[in-house]
């Protein structure tokens, strides 16, 4: 028996006993209000929040934040952008994208974060490639901690997915607060009540 096998052999002699796994306790009932912890957070995560009542007032939002943007690209139904995205754009077609507007079916409360899959952007990089990105959610999508999150998640059903809790920013550079070093400038969060 050479060496690598022989200490091989000493590893699976000297395991530890399968012991059961603790429970894990539910975390749930810290916030009383869902929607009031989700807005403190992700507005500490440097996102905006505001409250609408339905699709209708994506529109107005939109007019009323970014007066002077160009390209805006709608991947939601009820708000129709002025940029028509493919699937066979590449990243470079997408630069010009001042506001993309995607849909989250879900948010946690204690982050502030949403979650984005590759249904929602149609385009992997779309949230990242974007000048102003406006996330648009229902407040009955909003969970109150990771933990639930991730028991209402199918990871295997979709292709990619990423949680996104504020602009992009970085402080790598001389200690120094950069947003948008890396994607979004901004990221506004549109929660239908």
């Amino acid at each position: 028996m050479n060496t690598r096998e022989h200490i091989l052999e000493q590893i699976k002699q000297n395991k530890p006993a399968s012991g059961q796994l603790p429970d894990i306790p539910s975390f749930a009932g810290r916030y009383p209000s869902l929607i009031e912890t989700f807005v403190v957070q992700a507005d500490l995560a440097g996102s905006t929040t505001f409250l609408i009542s339905d699709h209708r007032e994506i529109s107005d939002h939109i007019d009323r934040k970014f007066p002077n943007a160009g390209q805006i690209i709608s991947c939601i139904e009820g708000f129709k952008g002025s940029f028509e995205l493919s699937e066979q754009m590449s990243p470079r077609d997408l630069q010009p994208i001042d506001v993309a507007v995607i849909s989250s079916s879900l948010g946690v409360a204690e982050n502030g974060t949403v979650w984005l899959t590759e249904e929602n952007c149609q385009l992997r990089i779309l949230s990242f490639i974007t000048h102003h990105l406006v996330v648009v959610i229902e407040a009955k999508n909003i969970v109150e901690n990771m933990h639930i999150a991730y028991q209402k998640l199918k990871i295997d059903e979709t292709g990619f997915g990423v949680w996104v809790g504020g602009p992009s920013k970085t402080a790598d550079i001389e200690q120094t607060l950069v947003v948008g070093a890396q994607g979004a400038r901004s990221l506004s969060n549109l929660i239908i009540k």
